[in-house]
């Protein structure tokens, strides 16, 4: 008997204020270093998608958010050089000031307005933020 099929699980979390969207500059994590990304990060074992966002925007930006105030807007399913399943969450209330907390990894924390995207971004960002614009709720890449 084969073992079950297992995907990696992800939260990307849209950090909004008015018309714009924060992204974090990646550096010194081994896949799309010096490209801009939101804050993003891997569902631990026993955590919600929910409770993830919440952890990775403390860990990476340094603001507290409540569950509640999360909107999940879209789930992408992905084929690359893993089988990544995601949750894309929106926010647009939070508290504490936004602070670079992973300088590490992290060249910069920026808001941009949503047709002034920062460049080079990560391009399956650029395009599930596309697809969200158009009310999509489900994408695929890759496949």
């Amino acid at each position: 008997m084969s073992e079950h099929f297992r995907a990696y699980v992800s939260v990307h979390v849209i950090l909004q204020r008015a018309d714009e969207i924060l992204f974090h500059l990646r550096e010194n994590t081994g896949f799309m270093d010096d490209h801009w990304a939101l804050v993003s990060g891997h569902i631990e074992g026993g955590e919600s998608a929910r409770a993830a966002a919440v952890r990775e925007a403390l860990e990476e930006a340094g603001i507290v958010i409540q569950p509640a105030d999360l909107e999940l807007v879209h789930v992408t399913h992905s084929l690359n050089r893993r089988e990544y399943i995601a949750f894309w969450m929106r926010c647009r209330t939070w508290t504490g000031e936004i602070c670079n907390r992973e300088p590490h990894r992290c060249g910069g924390l920026a808001f941009y307005p949503r047709d002034d995207l920062p460049t080079p971004i990560i391009p399956f960002v650029k395009s599930t933020l596309d697809v969200i614009d158009e009310g999509k709720i489900y994408s695929e890449i890759g496949f």
